[in-house]
């Protein structure tokens, strides 16, 4: 299964070629801002998880209230991200992702005043921009890297995976050891945005590349009418909802078990570095001839595994963990791949990733939640966790149909 060469910009200018058409230097510089692009969509948001304690405590709020800030972002995911399109096809895809980085580092900044209203408004701030960018960065690469979109996918989520991780370890030494708490550790990722942003700045003086919009508004309804369209969002939905439950509410459910809050966020940050990696595997495998029905639908199944073990026998954490990483690794990466390869072109690619991202992650926002009122409900985990196995059972069918043949053209 491989994505179709031809459908490369046809017909661009010299500036927009693809990066195999473009200068050593010039591709140099395009995959380096992407990487540094890729580290900035993470390590805002998973940082969060292992200082929800302390957050609650200086501010004094229940578990419900908690896990809405965790699922703010996801939220912003769900309602910004079918916009991205218009605003990719209006500003262009470079100075969006330009956008991007700077509303993220506003948001960042407003996040680390001393107000809870500030904290709120600076986590929508700041997911609204990620919400761009993660629509964004497949279209990229389908564009930019159309005879290896596997390798490319994999290697940006998994930097983004690892930036991720290292947010969750670090995030509690930062707040334990800095002036300021929490509120320092949180405001530590202004530096990478800025620097994402002085380094994308060099893209924006090379013309400007704007997709055709997710298309006529004829095409547009076909797509959310397309049954493939539906199967890729749903999976991009609920392999989302598994890995930000987890990543909101893993580091409280260990403390409470008498975890220390240090060996918690460490464990955190090692599951997601083993998630990351696992997550590189996916090109291998696709280029080897495994079917990506049985990826998708294989490493969901060891999700919940790894959830039923956390669900029965929590103190054996590290071992659950261990299991649970390559689900959530692969499961994402087969994701945004199935976005791009069942995408047609770049246009395709632009409005299917505004679809999935949009509507799975809104699904996914839900999660954190419920989880958190099931736990303020109930008085313990046990309810939550049933219901996290119960969504991904059906993650694992969602997985197998996403993985089956076909491709979205701007006919259908």
């Amino acid at each position: 299964m491989s994505a179709n060469p031809s459908e490369s910009a046809t017909a661009e200018p010299a500036a927009d070629a693809p990066a195999h058409r473009r200068g050593g230097m010039q591709a140099a510089l395009l995959v380096g801002g992407i990487m540094l692009i890729a580290i900035t969509l993470r390590g805002p948001y998973t940082g969060v998880g292992p200082l929800l304690s302390a957050i609650r405590a200086d501010m004094g709020l229940s578990a419900s209230i908690a896990g809405l800030l965790t699922s703010i972002p996801l939220f912003a995911f769900g309602l910004v991200s079918p916009a991205a399109p218009r605003i990719a096809h209006r500003f262009g895809i470079e100075a969006t992702l330009m956008g991007v980085v700077v509303l993220l580092s506003l948001g960042i900044a407003v996040r680390w005043l001393p107000s809870a209203v500030a904290l709120f408004l600076g986590t929508a701030m700041l997911g609204a921009a990620i919400a761009v960018g993660n629509v964004m960065m497949p279209s990229i690469v389908k564009r930019e890297f159309p005879g290896a979109i596997g390798l490319m996918t994999s290697v940006y989520v998994t930097l983004m995976a690892l930036v991720g991780a290292l947010g969750s370890g670090i995030s509690v030494p930062i707040a334990e050891a800095a002036p300021g708490g929490w509120r320092t550790s949180l405001v530590i990722w202004l530096l990478p945005a800025l620097i994402a942003a002085g380094a994308w700045s060099a893209q924006l003086g090379r013309g400007t590349t704007r997709p055709s919009g997710p298309g006529t508004t004829a095409g547009h309804v076909r797509l959310w009418r397309s049954p493939l369209a539906w199967k890729v969002t749903l999976f991009m939905g609920l392999q989302s909802l598994g890995f930000y439950v987890i990543l909101a509410w893993l580091p409280t459910i260990l403390q409470q078990r008498g975890f220390s809050a240090d060996f918690a966020g460490w464990l955190l940050f090692a599951m997601q570095s083993l998630s990351a990696s696992c997550g590189m595997t996916v090109p291998l495998f696709l280029r080897r001839g495994f079917d990506p029905r049985h990826l998708a639908a294989g490493s969901s199944v060891a999700c919940v595994i790894g959830y039923l073990g956390l669900t029965v026998a929590p103190q054996f954490a590290v071992l659950w963990v261990i299991i649970i990483a390559p689900g959530t690794g692969i499961s994402f990466v087969m994701a945004l791949t199935f976005v791009a390869l069942r995408a047609g072109g770049v246009r395709e690619a632009v409005a299917l990733s505004g679809m999935a991202q949009g509507v799975g992650y809104f699904l996914a926002a839900c999660g954190p939640v419920i989880f958190g009122a099931l736990h303020d409900l109930t008085g313990g985990w046990i309810a939550g966790m049933i219901a996290l196995v119960a969504v991904t059972l059906v993650q694992i069918l969602s997985g197998y149909v996403a993985g089956q043949n076909g491709q979205i053209s701007s006919g259908a």
